[in-house]
């Protein structure tokens, strides 16, 4: 049971599309493979709620590595559809999520993760690694949630170790740059 919200800026973002994955195995940059079999949709408010629609030991991928959502498309509370919306969190290990995993999908959430991830990510159906040596991922993944936490969808995480530092100024910019797409038409 994963539930959350989708925001773009301050507005929800109703009608996206929501997609649990789990990173690719075959090599960096290979196809991540979908969880959630049933259509999720964000609501009026951007709430969405992923129930009983996903296993991370389902005998096709027995040890689920990384996770990652995704919220495609939608209506950023400008009255019209944005195809061209692709906002995305990292989770972490498929076996830390649990009934109180509330996770905001927005630009702070895909601008940690881009930059996170982008050695390991050609797009948000393209990220993994080589199944024998995940190390890198799983620490970029760690970077990802370091950098955004995901349950408030703001820059830094509550849990930074001693002496680190996020670029909060930086990650405020990214993320409001990345607004001004979303909360538009997609043109």
């Amino acid at each position: 049971h994963v539930t959350g919200s989708v925001f773009g800026g301050q507005q929800p973002v109703s009608g996206s599309t929501i997609q649990l994955y789990t990173v690719g195995t075959t090599g960096s940059k290979s196809a991540a493979r979908p969880m959630i079999g049933a259509t999720v949709v964000s609501d009026a408010y951007g709430n969405f709620s992923i129930t009983g629609d996903y296993q991370c030991n389902d005998g096709v991928n027995p040890v689920a590595t990384q996770v990652y959502i995704t919220a495609t498309g939608g209506d950023p509370g400008i009255g019209s559809t944005n195809s061209t919306i692709s906002m995305v969190a990292a989770l972490g290990a498929c076996s830390s999520l649990s009934a109180s995993t509330f996770v905001n999908i927005n630009e702070m959430s895909t601008v940690a993760f881009a930059y996170a991830l982008s050695p390991f990510a050609a797009d948000i159906t393209h990220v993994g690694a080589t199944g024998s040596n995940p190390t890198g991922l799983v620490n970029a993944f760690a970077n990802a949630t370091a950098l955004a936490d995901t349950a408030f969808g703001v820059a830094g995480s509550t849990t930074l170790p001693a002496g680190v530092s996020v670029p909060v100024t930086e990650m405020n910019t990214l993320a409001d740059i990345l607004a001004l797409c979303v909360n538009s038409t997609g043109t």
